[in-house]
């Protein structure tokens, strides 16, 4: 099953780039893999647009706040916790996206595999080393932390000096 566009929902566990002649990404929702045609970039790009904000705009935001400069997570629906974190450089066709949110643990199964297990209890593996995982992992959850404390803290953020 394919589609020409897709919009990222709580429901979306992972976006994989894919290259075919059509198709251009992959999107993990539900138990089922659903083709898409735009990039995985357009779609990161068009569901940050529908939740009022640009994709540029979210990077920039979340790579001052955690003085990152590659691998920048994506608060994509902050509200509602839905927030994308890459494995790899967007740059590398076999890049995946992850939804912090959705996940209900993960494991290392070889030296370069990583078992996700959702909390709906479907499983991601993916070619990639643990701790390359859970840096990724844990500074999504600050990202998450940081964007949702309290506003009083705002005269604290370095943002607003």
């Amino acid at each position: 099953m394919g589609r020409y566009a897709y919009k990222i929902t709580p429901f979306t566990k992972a976006i994989q780039s894919y290259d075919s002649s059509f198709y251009k990404a992959r999107v993990y929702e539900g138990n089922r893999w659903i083709k898409v045609a735009k990039t995985t970039e357009k779609i990161l790009e068009d569901s940050c647009f529908a939740n009022k904000s640009t994709l540029n705009g979210r990077r920039d935001y979340a790579r001052k706040l955690l003085n990152v400069t590659y691998k920048v997570p994506i608060p994509i629906i902050p509200h509602l916790g839905v927030f994308m974190f890459p494995i790899i450089t967007k740059r590398n066709k076999q890049c995946y996206w992850i939804a912090l949110d959705l996940i209900e643990r993960y494991e290392k199964l070889e030296p370069d595999t990583v078992r996700i297990q959702f909390r709906d209890g479907t499983f991601l593996h993916l070619d990639t080393s643990l701790d390359t995982f859970q840096k990724q992992y844990q500074r999504t959850a600050q990202l998450k932390i940081m964007m949702n404390r309290p506003s009083y803290y705002d005269e604290l953020d370095p943002l607003f000096d």
